[in-house]
């Protein structure tokens, strides 16, 4: 049996189930001799040992192997070097320990939550990264238990009121009716029906967008998304009721995404009274020119339309 314990291979094997154990009195002295025969074979079982400590349910223990063997026995005297064959079982345990971390974080399913009211209920909700969230009458909100490291993702059928908490590396994405909403932080209304989406921004900004198309809404500013041609633009219903120029303008300046200057300061201050509803940026130009008695000219190249008086 001395011929054997001298013979035996340090193997994965042998090494697993002195680890755990299980090894016999023979196979823990042929470890215990490979460790005492030189510094590096010792450094290389106490990184095997750590390794395995911390993949294993059962970690480690030292074993008295050496009384028991020497009760069953005396041991004979060594004469020539054990053959080691040993893998590295550091970098198969890192490997092991990481695919392991990684399956449960993949694998792992995250909680979805499902709210929704009926007629004439009204929720109000925190959402998991602290943002306010008012769920109006037959609507239904899905999020997560738990945010992703990458964005915040949350789906919407019907009407809410969004407050959402800037998070410039997170964004914050509203999925509804096919068309979503990108957003930085701000507080916005959501509006989805049978044929349309419609955004209204109170303030800060956000990005409606499909994978055609996109349209950048801010404070003020309403944005609509139509089911049918999947076509994305602002909403352009006025109702002026005897308005300042100056306010006139900056109204138009920013639902037709377009700088509108008014050169005479008398221009600024009149005052005109009129609906649109959602007609060409021409049509309304030439309404308000004629109504007032003043001109406008178009500058193409600079995106510009100038107010002027009439010669």
């Amino acid at each position: 049996m001395a011929q054997k314990a001298e013979n035996m291979n340090v193997t994965d094997e042998l090494l697993s189930r002195y680890f755990s154990g299980e090894a016999s009195p023979e196979e823990a002295m042929t470890i215990d001799d490979w460790r005492a025969r030189n510094d590096a074979n010792n450094k290389e079982f106490n990184a095997l040992r750590a390794a395995w400590n911390a993949t294993s349910a059962h970690p480690y223990v030292i074993q008295d192997a050496r009384s028991a063997w020497q009760q069953m026995q005396p041991l004979p005297q060594r004469n020539r070097p054990l053959r080691i064959k040993i893998l590295s079982w550091t970098a198969a345990a890192a490997i092991l320990t990481g695919i392991i971390i990684a399956a449960a974080i993949l694998l792992r399913p995250v909680r979805q939550y499902t709210v929704s009211t009926s007629g004439g209920e009204t929720k109000r909700l925190k959402l998991p990264d602290g943002s306010d969230l008012i769920l109006f009458a037959n609507s239904t909100l899905i999020y997560p238990e738990t945010f992703a490291a990458a964005e915040r993702n949350v789906s919407l059928q019907g009407n809410a009121d969004f407050d959402i908490h800037g998070t410039a590396r997170q964004p914050f994405i509203i999925t509804a009716g096919g068309l979503q909403i990108k957003v930085l932080g701000t507080a916005f209304n959501v509006a989805e029906n049978d044929t349309a989406v419609i955004v209204k921004v109170q303030s800060g900004k956000i990005r409606m967008y499909t994978s055609s198309n996109e349209l950048p809404v801010a404070g003020g500013q309403t944005g609509i998304y139509i089911k049918k041609d999947q076509s994305i633009r602002y909403d352009r219903v006025f109702h002026f009721e005897n308005e300042d120029m100056s306010v006139v303008c900056k109204a138009l300046a920013e639902a037709y995404q377009t700088n509108i200057v008014i050169d005479d300061t008398v221009i600024a201050s009149l005052k005109i009274s009129s609906n649109f509803d959602n007609k060409p940026l021409d049509y309304i130009l030439e309404v308000i020119a004629t109504t007032l008695n003043i001109q406008y000219i178009s500058k193409p190249d600079k995106n510009e339309i100038h107010f002027i008086t009439e010669n």
